[in-house]
């Protein structure tokens, strides 16, 4: 094997449906240069761990595999895979997600090749709601090509974890011994704290194209699990933002003006979830409304979010009047064969489910409209 350019880590953990399309994703690159790919199998109860090594066997030179006898969770598993890269780059995609473009490595490589005073580069990522199989979103979008700054972090990460690629000697330190500092290792959101991290390290590029896709709204997921639920949700904003504190004590308040607009950001957000728990029209799941059965259902939102909840709803034989939506284009219009109304074509006693960012914008136009029949369902996209 020539000297490795670029390691491939991917954690994976009861990914059967989609493990396969990962490493295919990864086989699939077209390089100038040679690649491993590091697979941290963390004792899972599907067959990830056979699909993993019938590829493992096909491909025993390009594949390694890092796993234990017992589970050891996301943290530790991403960990152990970091710790025995050898290539001078790495790149990230966990095994519920994949790569699109077969020359994704190959374009990241000669940006940073042609460009020592980077760090990391990423991509857009293309949002893919699994229960629909629709791509509904991007992560990371922009109408050009470009130098990231660190304002563009304050609301979250820029890149979706499976578009990053950086220099592995960023994470190492003087001795060449692998290192991440404190606020990273307590981090309850790896790909962000990595992010900004590798910030400090250097410049940031972001391509504006399409190399991968998020596979997301799977069950039991990190996202299903920790960050659908408001005082989840919470807990979660709280230690990111002790998370930021950590971050400026390491960097000796060289970014005090981004920290303080990122935790002023996140309070914001935290009061606003703090007022939907006092408020009980605002729902975790859709399944908890009283006497589901006995009423037509009417959807407010006909976008992606809207549409996941008509599928749940369809698919445990509940009535679904149409959609609701104050877009005038949609009049008339069905989606998944529903029809899409306004308002004022509405009866006041029927259920209608809040499905929109602009939830609030909506309550207030129901309760004007003499509408009290109503729900917020929680949505964190």
């Amino acid at each position: 094997m020539q000297d490795i350019k670029v390691s491939i880590c991917c954690i994976t953990y009861n990914h059967e449906k989609y493990i396969e399309d990962a490493i295919k994703g990864f086989l699939m690159q077209e390089t100038n240069f040679d690649f491993e790919i590091i697979i941290g199998e963390d004792c899972s109860t599907d067959r990830t761990a056979s699909l993993v090594m019938k590829y493992k066997e096909k491909y025993p030179d390009k594949i390694r595999i890092v796993t234990s006898e017992t589970n050891v969770g996301m943290k530790e598993n991403s960990m152990r895979v970091l710790k025995s890269v050898r290539g001078k780059y790495i790149a990230f995609c966990e095994g519920d997600d994949r790569w699109l473009d077969p020359y994704k490595l190959q374009k990241q490589v000669n940006f940073m090749d042609a460009n020592s005073e980077y760090s990391m580069c990423g991509h857009i990522t293309a949002i893919n709601n699994v229960e629909i199989d629709q791509i509904v979103g991007k992560i990371g979008e922009d109408e050009y090509s470009k130098e990231i700054i660190i304002d563009d972090f304050i609301r979250g990460v820029v890149f979706h974890n499976s578009s990053v690629l950086f220099r592995k000697s960023c994470i190492e330190n003087e001795k060449g011994d692998f290192y991440f500092p404190d606020y990273f290792l307590n981090s309850p959101v790896g790909d962000y704290a990595i992010q900004l991290y590798l910030f400090t390290k250097g410049k940031v590029y972001c391509f504006n194209e399409i190399m991968s896709q998020y596979n997301w709204n799977l069950s039991n997921s990190w996202t299903s699990t920790q960050f659908n639920v408001f005082s989840k949700k919470i807990e979660l904003h709280n230690r990111v933002i002790e998370m930021f504190k950590n971050f400026n004590r390491e960097n000796d308040a060289a970014y005090d003006r981004f920290i303080e607009a990122a935790i002023e950001f996140r309070l914001e957000m935290i009061d606003g979830m703090k007022e939907n728990l006092l408020n009980p029209k605002t729902i975790d799941h859709v399944f908890s409304i009283p006497n589901l059965n006995k009423q037509n259902i009417y959807i407010f939102g006909a976008g992606a979010f809207g549409k996941s909840i008509a599928k749940k709803l369809l698919m445990a034989d509940k009535k679904v009047g149409g959609f609701i939506d104050n877009n005038l284009k949609l009049m008339g219009k069905e989606i998944m064969g529903i029809e899409v109304f306004n308002l004022s074509k509405i009866t006041q006693d029927s259920l209608i489910l809040i499905c929109s960012q602009w939830s609030k914008d909506i309550s207030k136009q129901l309760d004007d409209g003499g509408y009290h029949n109503y729900y917020k369902l929680i949505h964190w996209l």
